[in-house]
């Protein structure tokens, strides 16, 4: 009865973050003229300012002259977010000798979303996420560079033939 006869209004609402942060809200707005006629609109949105929580964790911790590693390494990238897409998520992966990780389909629960990474290759890799959730906050995680090398060194022998010396080492023979 406060608005009889005007034609239009329009007011402010405020959601404090601080109530509703980190929730999907729905508003729903609704007139009734003179006459009785209802109009109804409704509308959902996100309060969000957080981005979200990205984690990449490997299974090998120790390696050899600070970056190599003699097997496989598997890595899990967690995202904790509530209004997550796997869409929204980026991997970047390079391996210098070309071929990349083998890499499994996202799993959920709740607010935890994980992928694993095998990386069986050969190769130096570098490895960065770059993650955004439903509202547009943005996260990055990066691993530090790192060598797969399962190939033993292959290693050859030779003489040099300085008249028979080679020979004579063929056969067992030194000078």
């Amino acid at each position: 009865e406060a608005f009889a006869g005007a034609e239009s209004f329009q007011t402010v609402l405020e959601f404090p973050l601080s109530r509703y942060e980190e929730q999907e809200l729905e508003l729903v707005v609704w007139a009734d003229d003179q006459a009785g006629n209802r109009s109804e609109e409704q509308t959902r949105f996100l309060l969000d300012s957080r981005p979200p929580e990205l984690l990449l964790e490997f299974n090998q911790a120790e390696p050899k002259n600070e970056k190599y590693y003699a097997a496989e390494r598997t890595a899990v990238l967690t995202v904790r977010e509530p209004f997550f897409s796997e869409k929204l998520i980026s991997l970047s992966i390079t391996n210098t000798e070309g071929e990349g990780p083998q890499v499994g389909a996202w799993s959920h629960d709740g607010e935890v979303h994980r992928l694993t990474m095998v990386f069986s290759a050969d190769g130096e890799y570098a490895v960065s996420v770059h993650g955004a959730d439903l509202a547009g906050n943005e996260a990055e995680v990066s691993a530090e560079s790192f060598v797969i090398d399962q190939t033993p060194p292959e290693l050859a022998v030779e003489f040099a033939d300085g008249g028979n010396g080679g020979e004579q080492a063929q056969k067992g023979f030194f000078a």
